[in-house]
């Protein structure tokens, strides 16, 4: 009887051929537990489309539509609605340089009319700043910006300080009144810079509102100067009374209410009209204007 012998690689390859064909149960267990993970893991990522039970076609609609709305805006300048806005309008804006320059019409608290007598007119040219009595006394080539004031009228009625009343003293209107805008006090002292070509720093006599030439205590008893930065005449008293050794304070009205309330308490009281500046109380005598004769008696 004849025997069959089989080579021993027979033995090594028909396993693997019939696991290849088959399958190897715990290859299969493996494969099984792959998918199962990987329906798991599919089930997650779907479940992110269907936020508050929406199915996945309702979020993405939505998403595409909020893109779009905010492509839109970067478009259109990306502009805010007015009242959501946080920004300022530029101070040195072309706008606001515009309102600056056109000023605002205003009725003052006393009459600009006729010659105007009686009013503070300060007017300017290339020489600087100049005061006068009356419109016959301004150049007709400088009337179109004049600041008017009165040194009349009470503490309470005056304008802020930050501001100044100018006046268009060119023509008159039918009744003899002239038109009067309210201006920016720096914008009017910018105004003088560029057609004068002197800084505001240079016209002032010195910086302090209230300035005092010797003893100060003594000054403020004796003889005081009441005036403002751009009156001419009022350094020139200073310089007079500095040059004689007369001791003496300088109170800025137009910046010290109180200055203002006391010059005019004082003027009334000696029965004085101040028409214009300075005003002197030279040791209890008032004196309207800068006179060197009145001055010198006093002195004496």
């Amino acid at each position: 009887m004849m025997s069959l012998r089989l080579p021993p690689i027979f033995f090594r390859r028909v396993p693997a051929f019939f696991s290849l064909l088959f399958g190897n149960p715990s290859s299969r267990a493996s494969s099984n537990r792959q998918r199962r993970n990987r329906n798991k893991a599919n089930r997650h990522s779907r479940s992110i489309y269907r936020p508050l039970g929406t199915n996945s076609t309702l979020f993405l609609a939505v998403v595409a539509a909020l893109t779009s709305g905010f492509a839109l805006l970067y478009a259109c300048g990306n502009k805010l609605p007015e009242h959501l806005s946080k920004d300022e309008p530029a101070e040195n804006s072309s706008e606001g340089r515009k309102n600056e320059e056109s000023g605002e019409k205003v009725s003052p608290p006393f009459e600009v009319r006729d010659d105007l007598t009686g009013l503070l007119l300060v007017w300017f040219d290339g020489d600087g700043m100049h005061t006068a009595s009356k419109r016959s006394e301004i150049p007709q080539a400088h009337r179109r910006y004049v600041r008017v004031d009165s040194l009349r009228i009470a503490p309470e009625e005056r304008l802020d300080p930050e501001f100044v009343y100018i006046a268009d003293l060119r023509r008159a209107a039918s009744d003899g009144s002239y038109e009067v805008k309210k201006y920016p006090r720096d914008w009017f002292e910018r105004l003088v810079d560029r057609e004068t070509g002197v800084s505001r720093s240079k016209r002032a006599a010195s910086p302090p509102d209230k300035r005092s030439n010797g003893n100060t205590k003594d000054a403020a008893a004796s003889v005081v100067i009441y005036g403002a930065p751009w009156c001419g005449a009022c350094r020139v008293a200073a310089q007079y009374l500095k040059k004689r050794n007369v001791a003496f304070v300088e109170k800025d009205i137009e910046k010290d209410e109180q200055a203002y309330a006391e010059m005019q308490q004082k003027a009334r009281a000696a029965g004085v009209q101040p028409g214009g500046l300075p005003l002197i109380d030279f040791r209890g005598r008032i004196v309207s204007g800068f006179n060197p004769d009145i001055l010198d008696q006093l002195i004496k």
